[in-house]
């Protein structure tokens, strides 16, 4: 599973969306590593706001970097067709 560079889940990224964290969330300055952050923005499927409780994670399997590429001897194996 890949993630773009500014993904949520990204401790790092945490300044830019600061704006967005619930004000029972620990503050900006609070928050650590591995902690879970707690953000409300708009959800304009359901006409209301949203609440994500997300765990801050160190940047990882960011897309397109060294690292997120898949091994060279991975198996990629044709699926099946379902018949009806």
């Amino acid at each position: 599973d890949w993630h773009t560079h500014d993904h949520i889940s990204f401790f790092e990224n945490l300044p830019l969306r600061a704006h967005l964290l619930a004000k029972d969330s620990k503050s900006i300055d609070e928050l650590k590593l591995f902690d879970t952050a707690v953000f409300v923005f708009a959800d304009d499927t359901r006409d209301k706001m949203s609440r994500v409780e997300q765990i801050l994670w160190p940047t990882h399997c960011v897309q397109h970097s060294h690292g997120a590429e898949l091994h060279k001897e991975l198996s990629i194996l044709k699926a099946n067709k379902r018949r009806e």
